[in-house]
């Protein structure tokens, strides 16, 4: 259970970074290609659309990463801790009684 935890906690920061880089590229030819930022018109001039790019990266998708990444860190050292320590039926199961006949 707690491998597939894992698993998918590591697909979803994945899928997340991936978004994060697309928009990453996104906001890079806004700023730097060969046209300059243009401003978005609704009958008036409300901003940059760069702006609102940089505004979803801000509030949305950077939380989001740091979400997954959260969840796949604890999935990991859960893992981990199961695997440092004995099993607890083997620690509380009785000793067996075994006779060597040569």
């Amino acid at each position: 259970m707690l491998i597939d935890r894992a698993v998918s906690a590591y697909q979803e920061f994945v899928r997340v970074t991936g978004w994060i880089g697309n928009l990453a590229i996104h906001i890079e030819r806004e700023f730097f290609g060969l046209d300059a930022p243009r401003p978005e018109f609704h009958g008036r001039a409300i901003g940059l659309t760069v702006e609102q790019h940089l505004a979803h990266l801000k509030e949305g998708l950077l939380p989001l990463a740091e979400r997954c990444g959260r969840v796949m860190r604890e999935a990991l050292s859960a893992l981990e801790s199961v695997r440092a320590g004995p099993s607890e039926a083997v620690e509380r199961a009785r000793p067996l009684r075994i006779a060597l006949k040569l």
